[in-house]
């Protein structure tokens, strides 16, 4: 078989395709953890304000939807759909305001 023709990675590779997109610099995170405090908690508060819409939160580790299972209440105040309970973790990412 020849391989006259074939694609090298120094010649024919130099484009880049980045799939999703990651957001690290300007971000902030937060464990809000010690607001679960009595368990059935469902508003927690950021240390500092938001941008709207840059707010993703993780409950016990696992992504949370926006509009699904939590929503924002202001610019630094958000509520769950469901009760926090006792040694739950809850962690947020956001770009400050």
């Amino acid at each position: 078989m020849s391989t006259t023709g074939a694609p090298t990675p120094s010649s024919d590779y130099g484009d880049v395709v980045t799939v999703g997109k990651t957001f690290t610099s300007g971000i902030l995170k937060e464990d809000l953890t010690s607001q679960v405090s009595g368990g059935g908690v469902t508003t927690f508060s950021t240390s500092q304000s938001y941008v709207s819409g840059s707010l993703r939160v993780f409950y016990n580790g696992q992504y949370q939807r926006q509009g699904d299972t939590f929503s924002e209440v202001n610019a630094t105040t958000f509520s769950t759909s469901f009760p926090v309970e006792d040694e739950s973790a809850i962690q947020v990412e956001y770009r400050p305001a």
